[in-house]
């Protein structure tokens, strides 16, 4: 057997475990427009994603017992991915429709379970069903060692995936383009692995035309700037809006940070 088929399973969850981080960190840059850079969007926001991992770990780790299957683990990873078009679908649009309604306090908390919680309840999947599924190649180690290396690269996916997010792809990519980035890979990767091992073509072509609608139903619903705006991005503290208009009769240039 090949090095990167005995070892498969754990390259899969080292960019889950990017995933879900680089998802997690731009959710507090979503949030934070409507709730501010405070500690209830980052209690929040944290909260509801351990809470999903935490839960998607107990029914991934049984789902696995009862379906040790390569195929269902890869449709999970793209099944994820299509979560998090939706995520960015509503944060398109439902997000300004029901932002300014809620409390600075459980607005966070509210829309980080709308939102998030999907996302991270499907890859907190992925690492009992690594692990079942990794024994099952590697005979010859134990379940310790084999929990072990799952938690080993998934845990430094997730490190590389928060350093990334925090110091490269959201000074410098815009949130929309982080969250779909990260969807179609893990739909790509999904939808491959799932053909890859044994998944019929029908099957796979649904995966993959799913994918596609989602991502144009993501893209499609990013609101166009109003009149005026000559900058819209996100900086590293907040995001930032150069806008010109009229303020008392009189031409002005304004910089709005997040809201």
């Amino acid at each position: 057997m090949s090095l990167l088929k005995r070892n498969l399973f754990l390259l899969i969850v080292f960019f889950t475990g990017a995933a879900i981080l680089v998802v997690e960190v731009a959710a507090t840059r979503i949030l934070a427009p409507w709730y501010g850079n405070t500690i209830f969007t980052f209690s929040s926001v944290i909260s509801v994603i351990l809470a999903a991992l935490s839960i998607g770990y107990y029914f991934g780790g049984r789902l696995a017992d009862r379906r040790p299957s390569a195929r269902l683990f890869f449709a999970i990873i793209a099944v994820s991915g299509f979560s998090v078009y939706l995520c960015q679908l509503l944060a398109e649009t439902v997000l300004p429709a029901v932002g300014h309604k809620l409390s600075i306090m459980t607005g966070p908390l509210v829309l980080s379970v709308l939102m998030f919680f999907i996302p991270g309840l499907l890859m907190g999947m992925l690492s009992p069903f690594a692990i079942k599924l990794q024994s099952m190649v590697d005979t010859a180690s134990g379940v310790g060692t084999i929990s072990g290396k799952v938690f080993f690269w998934s845990t430094l996916g997730s490190i590389l995936g928060s350093l990334a997010a925090g110091f490269f792809l959201v000074p410098n990519f815009g949130l929309s383009s982080i969250m779909l980035g990260t969807a179609s890979l893990l739909a790509a990767m999904g939808t491959a692995g799932y053909f890859m091992s044994g998944g019929g073509k029908s099957a796979t072509g649904a995966l993959a035309l799913l994918a596609a609608v989602m991502a144009a139903g993501a893209i499609a619903a990013k609101p166009t700037p109003p009149p005026g705006v000559l900058y819209d991005s996100n900086g590293i503290y907040e995001h930032i809006t150069i806008r010109e208009l009229m303020y008392k009769g009189r031409p002005a240039r304004v910089l709005q940070q997040d809201r």
